[in-house]
């Protein structure tokens, strides 16, 4: 079983996909500016370029083969891009098996968090 985690911001995402004898790092940055800035009274988050961006990274993770996700970030960028998924992009959606506030952490510290997060996901599923 192959696992992703993704950690956002307005600012990037940073992807790593943990397969069984590597991880595979990418990082995609926003090319607009922050949400406050970016938003008009009359704009909404998918007319900003932060929609831009949320639609760029489901595009990138839609054409890795991977079985889980998590997803993992701090402030509402997070939540911002599970609804872009949920109204742009459901079929990716059931690969979605968390999601977790996280602050900016090393590659090293966000590969430890998601280890013990899948190993507990997984525990759980199997006593399902």
């Amino acid at each position: 079983m192959h696992s992703l985690i993704l950690w956002i911001d307005t600012q990037e995402a940073l992807i790593l996909q943990m397969t069984p004898n590597n991880i595979l790092r990418n990082k995609i940055q926003s090319k607009g500016h922050h949400l406050k800035e970016s938003l008009g009274v009359n704009h909404t988050v998918e007319q900003s370029d932060e929609g831009h961006f949320y639609h760029q990274v489901c595009e990138y993770l839609s054409k890795i083969d991977s079985d889980e996700w998590l997803i993992v970030g701090p402030g509402m960028a997070r939540h911002h891009l599970l609804n872009h998924i949920q109204k742009h992009h459901p079929q990716l959606e059931k690969k979605i098996i968390g999601s977790e506030t996280l602050g900016r952490v090393s590659d090293g510290q966000l590969i430890d968090f998601s280890g013990r997060f899948f190993k507990h996901a997984h525990l759980f599923q199997s006593l399902s």
